[in-house]
């Protein structure tokens, strides 16, 4: 996990320089990309705030530290990515269960969801997430879950 943190700080730090340049980017909810579970490519893409706005389209991570970034910029200092994993037992018990990871952002004590805003659904099934590449890297890592919840 403690490489997923460190690629969401830099993504975040990307999207803060970006701000400082374009200060007449629209507020992530006034823009309002779509919630996707996984990029129309099917690859997995770290994308940033000026490649989400281009798409028109995002997930967990590109949204969150769009919002962080945001954030930053008006003033809040104790604002992060905040990962929170989950495992998705396979309904039919055919397959191991899924783990995976979801971004959100952790303000002081609070938490905000900029996926949930935007559209993400409250449920996704087991093969769409199956589907998605956060599943797919994580369930595919050369370590397990336990070497996970460690870093």
């Amino acid at each position: 996990m403690i490489v997923v943190r460190a690629l969401l700080e830099a993504l975040t730090v990307v999207n803060l320089q970006y701000l400082a340049q374009h200060p007449e980017t629209p507020n992530l909810y006034v823009a309002r990309p779509r919630y996707v579970v996984s990029h129309s490519s099917g690859t997995e893409i770290w994308q940033d705030l000026a490649e989400t706005l281009r798409r028109g389209e995002g997930n967990c991570k590109d949204f969150s530290c769009i919002r962080v970034a945001e954030l930053l910029r008006e003033g809040f200092t104790d604002v992060v990515p905040y990962i929170k994993l989950a495992s998705y037992p396979d309904p039919k018990k055919m397959r191991p269960p899924l783990m995976v990871f979801h971004v959100m952002v952790r303000n002081g004590a609070s938490l905000e969801d900029p996926s949930r805003i935007l559209g993400m659904p409250r449920r996704i099934s087991y093969d769409e997430l199956r589907a998605g590449p956060d599943a797919a890297g994580i369930e595919n890592a050369r370590w397990g879950l336990k070497e996970w919840a460690a870093a």
